[in-house]
């Protein structure tokens, strides 16, 4: 009895050493090609340790020159835009980036002439941004390689489960870590 408690013991100890990522999981019945496969949905995105928002909202004044008065006039564009971003990875090595936008600008000042007008008013736009390439695992797994048609991008894997993905990326000292739920 003692030694199948003993054996027992050095199992656990074993798998839960046998983390190949950072972040775990320590055991997966699951491949890491089958892990990575699928859509995901970008949730968070930290550099040196600060999270950044998706979303950005800034006013810039501009002037417009009305040709009857021979006026400036100045008014406030408030523009805010939101982000959604999905990355795709097929088995045979295919991967996507889409990017879905919305802006939405306004203007909150009013005035008229013959060759501009600026009153209160909303416009709202959207666009969708796709970026193909091709992926695959660096030879001891550690890392996703995207090549974007020769130019490369290394990513370290520091969490990969079958739902959630943590990749990091360091560029001239700036560390940036990339947090996915998969779809």
């Amino acid at each position: 009895m003692k030694n199948i408690i003993l054996s027992f013991i050095c199992l656990i100890a074993f798998v839960s050493s046998c983390s190949k990522y950072d972040d775990g999981p320590a055991f997966s019945l699951l491949t890491k090609t089958q892990r990575v496969t699928g859509t995901w949905d970008l949730k968070k995105v930290i550099v040196n340790g600060e999270e950044m928002s998706p979303d950005d909202t800034y006013t810039n004044t501009y002037d417009a020159y009305c040709s009857n008065t021979g006026m400036y006039y100045s008014y406030d564009l408030i523009e805010s835009d939101s982000y959604e971003t999905t990355w795709e990875f097929d088995k045979d090595g295919d991967f996507s980036h889409l990017e879905y936008s919305t802006s939405n600008y306004q203007t909150l000042d009013s005035f008229s002439c013959v060759n501009y007008q600026a009153y209160i008013s909303n416009n709202i736009t959207n666009s969708t941004n796709s970026t193909y390439a091709d992926w695959e695992f660096s030879s001891d797994k550690l890392e996703l390689e995207i090549d974007f048609g020769g130019t490369s991008q290394d990513f370290e894997i520091a969490r990969l489960t079958n739902k959630e993905m943590t990749l990091e990326q360091k560029y001239e000292g700036i560390k940036t870590e990339y947090q996915f739920e998969k779809q």
